[in-house]
């Protein structure tokens, strides 16, 4: 189904780096064989209260979302919510969004063939049957895998870590009463767009006052990249390349504060920013060094007489 931008979009106008959003909460995350599942379907200030979003109109300096985009958000980062021809618009800075969806999706109906109305825009619910998460740039998405946080901890794969280590973390830091206050989880990257996150940044001068020239960088990064996009359509420029070391399937550690948490297609994931990622693991070299060191004992066979 087609997700339509609805037409309040064209009375109103984001700012800068400020993106317009409607809460999706008429999407049911329910379906037979897929599932996204996320803590919260409304707008709060809790952490982590992770929901669907959908962009009804982007400012002048974004190029990470488009109109009509569904997307993931943490709604502890929403700016501030008004009415607008009787529907309720957030605006929030666009480094709020962490991933895309490709999603489809269809109609809920009842036993009768009537379809299901949502309780509060009246509008038909609709379920999620498939979807593909992208993260936008400058993310990690990274995916839960207790087997290669087990090597990378113990260095062998003979014991087994519980489940709410895994899922946890292990402690990373602690406060000066000695109490844990941080927690690192290791995670096997799924998708991983390079780039740079979309947020002002405010940088305050030695005499109290706000230094804006980095609004207009962001003004002409945002030219340069939309310009760069236009001449790779027209097979005039080639596609950057660049390293930034992080590969789908490669083993990377991060602390949770940074994170925020979901369930997709039955697992668990996260989305991370590049810039708080610690490190790379290569957990394979891990477990052959203990095997080299650690041998298994030879097989004995027993034979009868």
């Amino acid at each position: 189904m087609k997700h339509e931008v609805p037409l309040v979009a064209a009375h109103t106008k984001p700012t800068g780096t400020f993106v317009s959003i409607r809460a999706r909460d008429d999407l049911d995350p329910s379906s037979e064989d897929i599932a996204i599942q996320h803590s919260g379907r409304a707008v709060t200030a809790v952490p982590e209260n992770v929901g669907l979003c959908q962009v009804i109109d982007v400012g002048p300096d974004v190029t990470n979302v488009k109109p009509g985009d569904i997307a993931f958000i943490d709604f502890y980062d929403v700016a501030q919510a008004y009415i607008l021809a009787g529907e309720e618009i957030y605006m929030t800075q666009a480094m709020a969004l962490r991933m895309r969806l490709d999603i489809e999706t269809v109609d809920v109906t009842m036993p009768n063939g009537k379809p299901v109305l949502h309780q509060k825009t009246g509008k038909p619910v609709q379920r999620v049957v498939s979807c593909d998460i992208t993260p936008l740039p400058g993310y990690v998405l990274t995916k839960h895998s207790p087997r290669r946080m087990t090597i990378a901890v113990t260095g062998n794969d003979r014991v087994e870590l519980p489940r709410s280590m895994t899922t946890t973390g292990i402690v990373g830091g602690r406060n000066s009463d000695g109490d844990p206050c941080t927690f690192v989880v290791y995670e096997e990257v799924v998708k991983f767009t390079p780039g740079a996150i979309q947020a002002e940044r405010y940088v305050e001068c030695w005499d109290g006052r706000v230094h804006d020239s980095y609004y207009e960088e962001r003004r002409l990064k945002a030219k340069i990249e939309r310009l760069e996009r236009e001449l790779r359509r027209l097979d005039v420029l080639a596609a950057p390349v660049d390293d930034w070391g992080i590969l789908p399937g490669d083993l990377v550690c991060y602390c949770t504060d940074f994170a925020i948490k979901f369930r997709a297609i039955g697992e668990q994931f996260r989305c991370v920013p590049y810039k708080n990622v610690l490190g790379t693991i290569d957990d394979a070299a891990i477990l052959a060094d203990f095997y080299r060191k650690n041998p298994p004992p030879p097989l004995v066979r027993l034979t009868g007489t």
